[in-house]
């Protein structure tokens, strides 16, 4: 019987063994690809959300309704803002709410906006509206709705000023002041002559120290 002689493999020859095979896992690529386009859209969304934070106006001091908001009155924080959310004032029209009138009682934290403040001052019950329109340097610079002043003619001389309010006010290219007072009845028909006449002057006192 003849024996018959077997050949090795050709890697069994090199005497080098053989390595561990290599397979590829799709589904587990596929699991791993989708978690990260999760984790990044949840990163975009965080600094989206971000994004729409603003400055806005804040309580920071209690106002009672119908009185002048001061600036005391007033700060700013940041908050989320959505296209679903009541307009809220942004921080940098803060100096255009001060003297606006309050709609409501405000308390600190409350976050300002159009519907927490009047369109008008308070005009006090019984008052009457006189209009009248007054050249320049016959008004205060700084004159705004919801000031209080005091009106007397232009020879003030023995003359006692009446109390006003600003109700409504605008000032023309030649600084003429076109205005809209409130003053008590007894005092009314007497702000309406000097308004008539041309003769209508409007002064500020300064607070007393």
């Amino acid at each position: 019987m003849t024996a018959t002689e077997t050949t090795p493999l050709a890697g069994r020859r090199s005497g080098q063994p053989r390595g561990p095979s290599r397979r590829v896992r799709l589904p587990w690529l596929a699991a791993a690809a989708g978690l990260a386009v999760l984790v990044a859209a949840l990163v975009l969304w965080g600094f989206g959300r971000a994004a729409e934070r603003r400055e806005v106006v804040m309580v920071v001091a209690p106002v009672e309704a119908g009185d002048p908001i001061t600036d005391a009155a007033l700060g700013s924080t940041m908050a989320a803002i959505d296209s679903s959310s009541t307009q809220l004032f942004s921080a940098s029209q803060r100096a255009e709410l001060v003297g606006k009138i309050a709609a409501i009682d405000l308390a600190p934290g409350d976050l300002l906006g159009p519907s927490l403040i009047s369109t008008g001052p308070s005009v006090p019950d019984g008052w009457l509206e006189i209009g009248g329109l007054l050249r320049a340097g016959r008004y205060p610079v700084s004159l705004s709705v919801g000031d209080q002043l005091l009106a007397l003619p232009m020879d003030g001389a023995d003359v006692t000023p009446v109390a006003v309010l600003v109700v409504e006010s605008s000032v023309g290219d030649d600084r003429a002041l076109t205005v809209v007072l409130a003053a008590a009845p007894e005092s009314a028909a007497q702000v309406a002559q000097w308004a008539a006449s041309d003769d209508l002057v409007l002064v500020r006192v300064g607070a007393q120290p």
